[in-house]
């Protein structure tokens, strides 16, 4: 078994589309898990295999609540979450009626409710891409607005541009884990955090019938700005910037495999089972999902202590061979339904329904739209974001 000095740092380098070599080594062992040293100097036990993953992620002896406390170990070197606040807007949804409205927004009904309303505007957006013409940057162009034409607008309320372009700015930064300096990666999410909290200070812009407005009501209007814009910036992040990484993620591998555009082309019912399996290749998130011991607890071979941290890798267990034959293969046939691209258990994404609508319906716009779409540089010359947490290239550029 090889000992955490001769594994390299936690998270591994590794910032484009591609499987880290490291866990491809590690995933394809018979460990359960691997001792590993975290950037910020912690030991956590780092888990690759699938079995293992689901089985860490739903047992109730591994909180999430624990491992986000300041003093639990951790992976990077500063939390990536506004100072001052838990990182999640768990306390302030504690109460039923505002959980009830929260839960609602985010429910299956209310994805379908939604989705004509997406298709609309993803069809506006795409169709006015290609009025302008080719080449274009499908990153910016594309996956950066459509995710909040389609539902963030729903949920936040209509946010002016330039504070979007503001917003997307500082959660890029506030997510960079490599390369940023603590002040500079605080101040980012300090940003974040009070333009949501000056935004909301405002009762025009709880006045309509956007998520917000609805929880601030249920609240009898008594949630401050600073309660709203700690909700407001975990939609923000877990919501709209994974979308637009996904988003380009998921086109990229669909140009990268162009068997697989062409049969979507001529098979749109293929998109719902399609999305699962980008869900699955797609290595999204260049950390992990950690989980801390509440007590000592033996779960699917791996043995940890009270206090012991354990890592999940996503990138890892969506490509455990065990649990995916060749993983490393697209195959929009495939139909994994087991896989962690949502997470699993208790704390499984909320908003999994309203996302996965977004990324169908941002399909089938772009399929009908633009359906000689193709790359236009090699996958190869793209250039990543170096450090950040959630995988993208810098530019996308594509033609038709």
């Amino acid at each position: 078994m090889l000992s955490s000095d001769q594994i390299p740092v936690w998270p591994f380098e590794g910032w484009d589309n591609r499987i880290s070599p490291w866990v491809a080594r590690l995933r394809d062992s018979d460990q359960p898990g691997y001792r590993v040293r975290t950037h910020n100097g912690d030991t956590v036990w780092l888990v690759t295999q699938a079995e293992v993953a689901r089985a860490c992620l739903a047992d109730p002896r591994m909180s999430r609540r624990a491992a986000e406390a300041d003093d639990a170990p951790r992976q990077e070197a500063v939390r990536f979450r506004p100072p001052g606040t838990p990182g999640n807007p768990t306390p302030v949804l504690d109460d039923p009626a505002r959980r009830r409205v929260f839960r609602h927004a985010l429910s299956p009904q209310a994805a379908a409710a939604q989705r004509q309303h997406a298709a609309r505007a993803a069809d506006r957006l795409v169709a006015r891409v290609r009025r302008a013409g080719s080449p274009a940057d499908l990153c910016a162009e594309i996956a950066v607005p459509l995710p909040f034409a389609m539902t963030v607008r729903a949920q936040l309320g209509d946010l002016p541009p330039r504070m979007r372009r503001d917003l997307h700015t500082w959660a890029e930064t506030g997510l960079t884990g490599v390369g940023l300096t603590r002040e500079e990666i605080e101040t980012a999410w300090t940003k974040l955090h009070q333009g949501f909290t000056d935004w909301f200070a405002d009762p025009a812009h709880l006045a309509g019938d956007h998520l917000m407005a609805r929880l601030h009501r249920a609240a009898g209007e008594q949630l401050t700005p600073h309660q709203l814009a700690e909700i407001a910036d975990m939609l923000w992040v877990a919501g709209y910037e994974t979308t637009v990484g996904f988003l380009t993620n998921a086109c990229l591998a669909l140009l990268t495999h162009r068997g697989a555009w062409e049969e979507l082309r001529a098979q749109p019912d293929l998109i719902p089972p399609t999305v699962d399996e980008l869900l699955r290749y797609t290595p999204l998130a260049t950390g992990g999902t950690p989980r801390l011991a509440t007590e000592d607890a033996h779960i699917a071979g791996l043995h940890l202590t009270r206090g012991e941290c354990a890592v999940v890798s996503y990138e890892a267990a969506n490509h455990d061979p065990r649990a995916f034959p060749e993983p490393d293969r697209l195959d929009i046939h495939r139909q994994p339904r087991e896989h962690l691209g949502f997470g699993h258990g208790p704390h499984r994404c909320v908003g999994h329904h309203l996302a996965r609508m977004q990324i169908e319906t941002a399909l089938r716009a772009l399929l009908h739209h633009l359906p000689t779409l193709r790359l236009a540089t090699s996958a190869d010359q793209l250039t990543w974001h170096r450090g950040k947490v959630i995988r993208t290239p810098h530019t996308l550029p594509v033609t038709w």
